[in-house]
This record gives structure tokens, sequence and C-alpha cells, in this order.
């Protein structure tokens, strides 16, 4: 019944009905379930510190009595508690304890389920063969004992994986796979989690319509689940499509917001993606002084919970906003920093896009053959993950160049490629 509960009634609803069930001590085990139950809904609620008493005093009863099911559940959940917030080392430490118990005890749900958040945070932190690893094993065990929901979840995971490394067809049929499984099940988080996992591959793909209906119609999943996480995140992610599409008054409500919400429930990754995103509007509103010190900031928050995208992406934020203020040598040095960082995650997105950036500045500097050669690595990279806006900027700084170098025809050629992608993605004022 626990179960069902949890997966079909909001957060406060279901706090309401088993609160008064964890004080009356009917039965140990009926006990110790309500008060992890209490636990994880506050987890949903991020009320992390209300959540981590009821865990612990469930883990206490269950060590003193043996009680090795109740325990391993109890360090799941403490895991999955410090997990949400960003506390990776002390969370994997938990889930591997939970993980020997349930081996122990012959559980396969939970070894399953233990395998599949450490997936998560191993793909947090950008280990993302690792994180496959981790997460095919899980799926496997899910499909062998028929759970549905634990197959979604690892078919969402596996998904966002594969879309950070760029391979959006692929998360697209993962997405879609997982969203299917969802809806059979009834569960409304996991149809929300994949309404926005779905909606930022359409962002990457450029196709922002799209994107949006998909994000705004996860916001409202999120809200109806009371899941202010989630909410939080689909308020960032709308905000950054607005930022694209230079809507930046709208763009800088919606991540003003999330920024808000995210500091009440403590989340400093998602404080740190907001802060970067402020910093790139500030960028592109010319007010570099306020651009670097929201990335400056960023890029410490991005630090202390060793998340290296993000780190990746404020140093070439940097190195742009340096580039702006003709400060080569120094934009160069970020630029380099990031490409080893995008390079060691394996992210082809970041590592084009720092090509293409140093491509521009060897340009500017009047090193045609260098910036050529970037412009061109930066190209092949970019249609190998279906970037196609920048595509069309590679095509049309590499035009640019050609007619520096007196190679006209080959660089009408160029811009004409240029402008008919810019025409394909409504970017043609990029040219």
């Amino acid at each position: 019944m626990s179960l069902f509960l949890y997966h079909s009634k909001p957060s406060n609803e279901l706090l309401h009905i088993i609160t008064p069930l964890a004080t009356k001590h009917k039965g140990f085990k009926f006990w110790v379930e309500c008060k992890q139950l209490v636990g994880n809904m506050q987890r949903r609620l991020c009320h992390f510190s209300q959540a981590e008493v009821e865990i612990k005093q469930a883990l206490q009863q269950c060590q003193e009595r043996g009680y090795k099911t109740g325990e391993a559940q109890c360090l799941q959940s403490l895991g999955e508690i410090l997990q949400m917030q960003d506390r990776y080392t002390e969370a994997r430490e938990h889930l591997q304890e939970a993980l020997g118990l349930f081996k122990d005890t012959g559980d396969r749900l939970g070894e399953a389920q233990c395998m599949q958040s450490l997936g998560e945070i191993l793909r947090m932190q950008d280990s993302y063969t690792e994180a496959r690893e981790y997460l095919q094993k899980a799926l496997g065990l899910f499909e062998n004992i028929g759970n549905r929901l634990g197959k979604a979840q690892c078919m969402r995971n596996l998904g966002n994986i594969v879309q950070m490394q760029g391979s959006y067809t692929e998360a697209m049929e993962h997405l879609q796979e997982a969203l299917g499984l969802f809806k059979d099940v009834g569960d409304k988080l996991g149809e929300a989690q994949c309404m926005q996992s779905l909606g930022n591959v359409l962002w990457m793909q450029e196709s922002y319509i799209e994107a949006r209906e998909h994000l705004q119609e996860a916001l409202r999943l999120f809200k109806d689940t009371g899941d202010r996480l989630g909410e939080a995140q689909c308020m960032h992610s709308l905000g950054d499509i607005l930022q694209i599409q230079n809507s930046y008054t709208e763009a800088r409500e919606h991540l003003q917001e999330a920024l808000g919400l995210f500091r009440d429930i403590g989340d400093r990754h998602g404080e740190a993606q907001c802060m970067h995103s402020l910093g790139e509007i500030f960028q592109k509103q010319d007010s570099y002084t306020e651009a670097r010190e929201h990335m400056l900031e960023a890029s410490g928050l991005f630090k202390e919970i060793g998340d290296r995208h993000g780190e990746a992406q404020c140093m070439h934020s940097l190195s742009e906003i340096l580039q702006m203020q003709d400060s080569y040598t120094e934009a160069r040095e970020h630029l380099q920093e990031a490409l080893g960082l995008f390079k060691d995650i394996g992210n082809r997105l970041g590592e084009a896009q720092c090509l293409q950036s140093l491509g521009e500045i060897l340009q500017m500097q009047d090193s045609y053959t260098e910036a050529r050669e970037h412009l061109e690595e930066a190209l092949r990279l970019f249609k190998d993950v279906g970037h196609r806006r920048g595509e069309a900027q590679c095509m049309h700084s590499l035009s640019e160049i050609l007619q520096m170098q007196d190679s006209h025809i080959e660089a009408r050629e160029h811009l004409q490629e240029a402008v008919l992608r810019f025409n394909m993605i409504g970017y043609l004022q990029d040219v």
C-alpha cells in the first residue's frame, strides 16, 4: 500500500495521512515502514533535515533489533537524501553499505534501486561510462523481477546520460520509452521528469517551441505533485530558452524565480546553474562586470560540489567575456582549461563550442591557418551531435577567413551554406 500511496498521492496530502501512523508504534515493522515513508515524503518536499531525523530514528531501531532489511532501506533513503543535497561522497557510502545488505538478504529490488541511485550520482559527477554500467545492471535486475517503475527510471537516467554526450536521437528513444512506462504505472512524478528531460533534448536540438511545451507540461505536473526541485529546474530551463530567443526580461524573471526556489530548498547545484545563466544574460547585455561576478560565483559553487561540467561551462563563458574585452591571451587560457574538462567528461558539444571560440580568437589575431583547423574540427563535432546553429556559425566564420585569404569562391559557398542553416532554424540575423 505504501508504494501505491507514494507514487499516487501529492506529498503534503500523504504526509497528513502517514505521520499520525508513524507515532503510534502499532507493530515494529509497520512503524519502521511509516517512518521511512514520512522521511521520503519530507525528502520529496526538500525538507532534508526533517527527512534525516525520521530516517535516522528508524535506522537506529533497526540496527538495535538486528532488522537487516529495514537497516538497508534506511541507509538507502539516507543516501538519496544526501544525494539531493549534492553530498555525493556521503551518499555513495550509504548506498554502497545498503547495497551490501540487500545482497546479503537476497533483496533484488533493493539491490537494483541502490545500483540505480549510484548510477545517478555518477552521472551527476560526470562519470558517464561508470554511470551507464551501474544503470545497465540495475535495468537488468528490474527487468528480471518485472518491475516496470524501476525499468522506467533507469531508461530515463540512461536517456539523460546519452543526452549529455550529445546523442540526442538515442536520448529521445530512451526517454519516450520511459515516458510510456511511467504513464502505464501511473507515476506522475516520473512522467514529469521525462517531460522535463524531453524538453531539454528538444532545446538542445533547437526545437524551442516544442521544448517550451514539454517543459511547461512538466512544470504543471511538478506543481501538482508538490515537487519544488522539479519546478525550479523547469523554471531554469524555460529561462534559458527565453534567453536564447533574446527575451531577456522574461528570461531573468524565470531565472530569478528558479534561483529563489533552489536557495529555499538548499540545492547548490541548481543555484550555480541559475547564477551561470544570469551571468550569460548580463554578458549579452554588455554588462561585463556583473557577468563576471555571476560566473565566478557559479564557478566556485560548481567546484565545491564537484561538477566538472558546470565548471567547464563557466570557464568557457568567462573566456567569452574576456574575448569581448579584447583580453585574448587570458581568454585562450580559460578556453584551453574548459576544453580539457569537456574532453575529460566526454561532452562533445562543449568541446565543439570551445574549439569554435578558440578558432574565432585566432581569426581575430589573424592566425588564419590555425583558426581554420579549430573551426573545421568544431564543425565536424557540431555535425556529429546534430547542433545546427553551431554548424552554421562555424560555416560563417570559415567563410570570413576564406574571404580574407582571397578564396572568394570557396568563401561564398561556405556563406551560402551558413545562410541556409541559419534560415532553417530561424537565426538568419546571425549572419
